[in-house]
């Protein structure tokens, strides 16, 4: 997931950043950047009197039976993904792509000592970027798709840019 604007900081001098690792400061900004769009994209909805439920597909289910639903979607899709993956890397794209080497984000915090900014990180790339790319895709994106077109064509187009943006083969 994309967790913030994240670029590679100038090594000039004694003072400057080692490769790889993002200023607080620039994660912070980035995180505060995602949630504005999330915010900005769910007021919208609302301004417009769309259901936010409708807009992301989402029908209400009791939670057991949400739970069991996805344990069961996830059991069965992330074989599925590692296999299309294997066979798209290993025929399609062999050494070309994708890119293998460590994302930045990754790199930033491995290479970081200090507590807060991994606790900062985590929650960028667990809570913040999840929540964020969920509003845009799945509520925005998927559902503008779905009012012009059917729901698995929304789904799939939706998918298909999502795993685009990532440059991830095996989620297309």
């Amino acid at each position: 997931t994309g967790t913030a604007a994240v670029s590679e900081p100038e090594t000039t001098g004694g003072a400057g950043a080692a490769v790889g690792e993002i200023p607080e400061t620039a994660l912070l900004i980035g995180m505060i950047f995602m949630l504005v769009i999330a915010l900005t994209i769910l007021a919208y909805m609302r301004m417009r009197g769309l259901s936010p439920g409708e807009m992301f597909g989402i029908r209400q289910l009791p939670v057991k039976r949400a739970i069991l639903l996805g344990a069961a979607a996830l059991a069965l899709t992330y074989p599925a993904m590692i296999v299309v993956r294997n066979l798209t890397q290993e025929f399609l794209f062999h050494g070309i792509w994708p890119d293998d080497t460590l994302q930045e984000t990754i790199q930033a915090f491995q290479s970081t000592g200090g507590l807060f900014f991994k606790l900062m990180l985590g929650a960028a790339a667990v809570v913040i970027a999840p929540v964020a790319e969920e509003t845009i895709f799945r509520g925005f994106l998927y559902g503008a798709t779905k009012r012009f077109s059917d729901r698995w064509f929304a789904a799939i187009f939706t998918s298909l840019v999502f795993a685009c943006v990532h440059r991830h083969v095996g989620s297309a």
